[in-house]
């Protein structure tokens, strides 16, 4: 719902920018809600990408948690072995 709001209030400014005589009426008391719509979208798409890091860069990270969610096997492989490497790099950067 909240990607449906984003896109719809992205849509308004899209037309009110490029459109004549759009930014009168409806259109033009309504940019709030695409600021409204983008900063939802933006923070829930955030939360979901720190979760799925957090699963990705555990220590226990486990293909079968992606496959359980939908992922196919082949590509759950490649995305634990992307993220292993990627905590290898940074232990060597770090020096952990």
């Amino acid at each position: 719902m909240i990607r449906s709001l984003s896109l719809g209030g992205s849509a308004l400014w899209l037309a009110q920018a490029t459109l004549p005589g759009v930014s009168s009426g409806l259109a033009g008391r309504t940019g709030w809600l695409r600021a409204l719509g983008v900063s939802l979208a933006l923070v829930c798409e955030g939360a979901a990408l720190i979760a799925l890091l957090r699963v990705l860069f555990g220590r226990e990270c486990d293909p079968r948690l992606l496959e359980d969610q939908g992922v196919p096997r082949f590509v759950a492989r490649l995305i634990v072995a992307e993220a292993r490497f990627w905590r290898r790099v940074l232990e060597f950067l770090t020096g952990r």
